[in-house]
């Protein structure tokens, strides 16, 4: 599934393809982090950055998908 996400990105494509495609891959990333794979770096920003372009670009059910993705902060 990664791969085929990551040929997908590399063809022309509307803003919410991109979001949805970025917020796939994310998931891919963090389903192989749970399973023992190696820690993903800038989830953060890339899901702000899928859901930004989600809501620009009319879809705010996407971009609540990619912020209930984001890692929770938790304080000390």
């Amino acid at each position: 599934m990664a791969e085929q996400l990551k040929r997908r990105l590399s063809v022309g494509q509307t803003p919410i393809d991109w979001a949805a495609d970025q917020i796939g891959l994310v998931r891919v990333g963090l389903a192989r982090q749970a399973l023992g794979g190696p820690a993903m770096m800038g989830v953060g920003l890339v899901l702000i950055e899928a859901a930004d372009a989600a809501r620009d670009w009319g879809a705010p059910a996407l971009a609540d998908r990619a912020m209930r993705l984001l890692p929770s902060r938790q304080t000390a």
